[in-house]
């Protein structure tokens, strides 16, 4: 039989029958030791009913029942220490009947999210639609464990996250001033249609009353029309001429225009009135990014800051999240985009600024006293890309700041901090000609960089090549063309 593991309480009490067998010694430890230490004390309270044992909570770590309890049932030897330090707390820090409560809730979401992650994690989003940082956070964490989030799209998405296969598609209702009746008239238009080609398309086969322009412009900056003919902008400009169209449609189709033949042709009419899209470029990727931002709260189909990912790792001591999360008075050194900018004076009447810095973990706030203030001046522009070094400051109610005292613009950054460039090669499948190209663009992109090369064996061996003839520029040029030959994640900078 399965062992029952039972959490007693005085009159509580909870059983949890896990299965029997080798396949299933992994689960039980996962569901065990997955929660955190706060309520994993609650665990050396469980009792089991097998092999005779008294179903019963025995005191005291030295019971040879509690040693039986955690390293027969749990194959875990017993560590004494930290069950002393967790039994302590039991007495004092949480009340009995609430950390059985949150033992069981635990033991349940471990288990979801070790065996269902896909499904466990969209309903996670789907349960924190109203919390942007939330989903965020979830999201990130989707990255982390291998999970592909799609995109919001009119020709897929459910009104909450859904699974498909072993990726996540976004929920429509996370688009801001998108109602749930209006995703309801989508869904009811795609069972008809089955996938909507165009604007036009989609606009004369969905029920026009539930939707208006507000609605229709969050779908298309959200990235949910992507789907569509022509990009963005195209879409944006030419909305007013499709909701004109639909309308007209949606009237005639009203007044019921005579038979069968009639309606086929009404229809060839109605896709005669279609118009050409506006021949224009789609929006930069910062104001595509912004407008997305705008309607979701956050980034999702890409970042500004992208293409800086490596400055902002190799270059940096902290993100927005560990300044928050900080020790006041600690150095620190933080990259990101400014969002925004607010000037004050100062006791003495000078301009000091508070701007806001955004990174790939958020935000957080800067405040640049009047002399850096002065110095620096011409990098403290809404969406200018920077470095900044300063110290933490956790004085407020809004968690920890940065005083700055030094901006770099991270645009060049890479060319005035990168001190070597390490290059990574295999020598399984390294081909000559692989060789004579990277020898060719290093020879292109002479700098001031050294070059170290790791040769990686086929014998789990790794041979570090320190080049005296050739130094490099880490400029965007000759980074991108390694890349090409070699991958992006074999190319590595070291900072002066």
């Amino acid at each position: 039989e399965a062992p029952v593991y039972i959490i007693l309480y005085g009159d509580v009490r909870t059983q949890v029958a896990l299965p029997m067998g080798a396949r299933y010694e992994k689960q039980r430890k996962e569901i065990l030791f997955t929660s955190s230490l706060a309520n994993a004390f609650v665990y050396m309270h469980l009792a089991a009913t097998t092999l005779g044992l008294a179903s019963q909570w025995v005191s005291g770590v030295q019971n040879a029942y509690a040693n039986i309890l955690i390293k027969d049932l749990l194959g875990i030897p017993p560590e004494m220490e930290i069950f002393d330090m967790m039994a302590h707390f039991a007495d004092y820090g949480f009340n009995k009947s609430h950390s059985a409560a949150y033992a069981l809730i635990t033991y349940h979401t471990a288990y979801l999210k070790c065996y269902y992650p896909v499904e466990f994690m969209a309903a996670s989003m789907t349960s924190e639609l109203g919390n942007t940082d939330r989903i965020v956070t979830l999201m990130e964490e989707c990255k982390h464990i291998g999970i592909k989030v799609i995109p919001p799209d009119i020709n897929l998405s459910d009104t909450k996250f859904s699974v498909d296969g072993d990726n996540i598609i976004f929920g429509l209702c996370a688009i801001k001033n998108v109602g749930k009746n209006a995703i309801e008239e989508i869904k009811e238009g795609r069972k008809v249609h089955s996938k909507f080609k165009t604007i036009f398309d989609f606009c004369q086969n969905v029920n026009m009353k539930a939707l208006n322009r507000r609605m229709l412009e969050s779908l298309i900056l959200a990235g949910a029309c992507d789907s569509l003919e022509g990009n963005r902008k195209q879409k944006f400009e030419i909305l007013d001429k499709a909701l004109d169209l639909a309308n007209a449609t949606h009237k005639e189709r009203e007044a019921g225009q005579t038979s069968l033949l009639g309606a086929f042709e009404q229809e060839k009419s109605f896709a005669a009135k279609s118009y050409a899209l506006p021949k224009v470029e789609e929006w930069k990727l910062i104001e595509k990014l912004a407008k997305e931002k705008e309607v979701l709260g956050f980034y999702l189909s890409g970042h500004p800051l992208s293409r800086y990912e490596l400055e902002s790792k190799v270059f940096t001591t902290h993100t927005s999240k560990s300044i928050i999360d900080g020790v006041d008075g600690t150095k620190a050194i933080v990259s990101g985009m400014i969002s925004n900018v607010k000037t004050t004076n100062d006791r003495k009447g000078q301009i000091m600024g508070f701007i806001k810095l955004e990174d790939f973990d958020g935000d957080v706030e800067v405040v640049v006293f009047s002399e850096p203030f002065k110095t620096y001046r011409e990098l403290l522009e809404k969406d200018k890309m920077v470095i900044i070094s300063g110290k933490i400051s956790t004085r407020g109610e809004r968690g920890g700041k940065l005083m700055a005292d030094k901006i770099i613009d991270l645009t060049t950054a890479r060319n005035n901090l990168t001190k070597a460039i390490h290059i990574r090669l295999e020598t399984i499948g390294l081909e000559d000609a692989i060789v004579d190209e990277f020898y060719k663009i290093c020879e292109q992109h002479q700098g001031n960089c050294k070059l170290y090369i790791h040769i990686h064996t086929s014998h789990n061996e790794t041979l570090v090549l320190y080049s005296k003839k050739i130094q490099l520029s880490p400029s965007e040029q000759c980074i991108a063309s390694l890349e090409k030959i070699i991958g992006k994640e074999n190319i590595s900078f070291n900072g002066k």
